[in-house]
């Protein structure tokens, strides 16, 4: 079963507000007051919480959880988005639930979601999203996608601004970037010490990503802008916009840049020993790590050698 980010958010939003899954709680094995199917949504949810920012869950609205701080990229938290991957399969294979056509549906996504956060955890490095179209990325940054991309483009697009708590939930998550920044640098190092470093063709092309980042009056910043006018679209006050552009400069200036201005050594650093070669084959565990993702994103069983025959 193929399963879009949405459609995987879809089926773990499911855990927490379906009135079929609430009513078939009471017939699984388990105590009827564990919340097993809203424990797994809460927790996976909890660990991705800027793909919930990006759909609009209800955790990110209003100034909620989700929307005040980036994910934790450290080794710690992805070992912990991990486990929960797992904890999360090993529930459903305990629970018989029945029900009709549109819960079998849902529990279906539920079940390919898990099983694509699981199929290759035994590759330790990069970072594995099982609602994002990265799948397991590799690299943790890259100059498409990663925290420094991701992270900024969801808070300027997708980010609710449309409430004080809103707008105070967002000037929060840009001073979180020291924190979670500083998880990216220390996860860079474990992927090195597990042997992975990314192509240098791939690292040169990050730094001019992190340079904009810092680049210019923050006044000006993108950022800055995007918080400007979507606050005034939301149809908030004047005085309050004004003094939210004022925090969100001065949290800018002060503690996203010089994350940023982090980032950009350690990735400096990593360009000695990168690698010549492109492929992710040269990766330990490549071939394994490539199988996994043709198997989850392209939704075939074919092999990757099988596939490269077809065309």
């Amino acid at each position: 079963m193929r399963v879009t980010r949405r459609e995987g958010l879809a089926g773990l939003a499911l855990f927490t507000t379906s009135p079929a899954l609430a009513r078939k709680k009471k017939k699984s094995k388990l105590p009827p007051d564990t919340g097993p199917f809203d424990d797994i949504g809460n927790k996976l949810l909890g660990h991705l919480r800027e793909m919930g920012t990006y759909n609009g869950v209800p955790q990110a609205l209003d100034g909620g959880p989700a929307a005040r701080s980036l994910d934790d990229y450290s080794p710690a938290g992805e070992a912990a988005l991990r486990a929960d991957y797992q904890a999360g399969r090993d529930l459903l294979a305990r629970i018989r639930i029945g029900g009709d056509d549109r819960t079998a549906a849902h529990l279906g996504v539920i079940s390919a979601t898990l099983e694509n956060g699981t199929r290759s955890a035994g590759v330790p490095y990069g970072r594995i999203n099982a609602l994002n179209y990265t799948g397991h990325s590799p690299y943790l940054v890259s100059q498409i996608s990663g925290p420094h991309i991701d992270g900024p483009s969801i808070m300027m697009e997708q980010q609710s601004l449309s409430t004080a708590n809103a707008v105070d939930a967002w000037i929060g998550k840009l001073d979180s970037f020291p924190t979670a920044f500083a998880g990216v640098i220390e996860k860079l190092k474990a992927d090195r010490a597990a042997g992975s470093v990314p192509p240098r063709a791939l690292l040169e092309k990050v730094l001019p990503v992190l340079d904009a980042f810092v680049a210019g009056k923050a006044a000006n910043h993108e950022m800055i802008k995007a918080l400007d006018y979507r606050t005034q679209e939301a149809g908030l006050s004047k005085r309050m916009r004004t003094v939210a552009v004022r925090r969100a400069t001065t949290a800018l200036q002060k503690r996203a840049r010089p994350a940023f201005a982090a980032l950009r050594l350690a990735v400096e650093e990593l360009l000695p020993v990168a690698r010549a070669e492109a492929g992710v084959w040269v990766q330990p565990q490549g071939e394994e790590l490539y199988a996994a993702n043709v198997r989850s994103l392209g939704d075939t069983s074919l092999s990757p050698e099988d596939i490269h025959k077809i065309g």
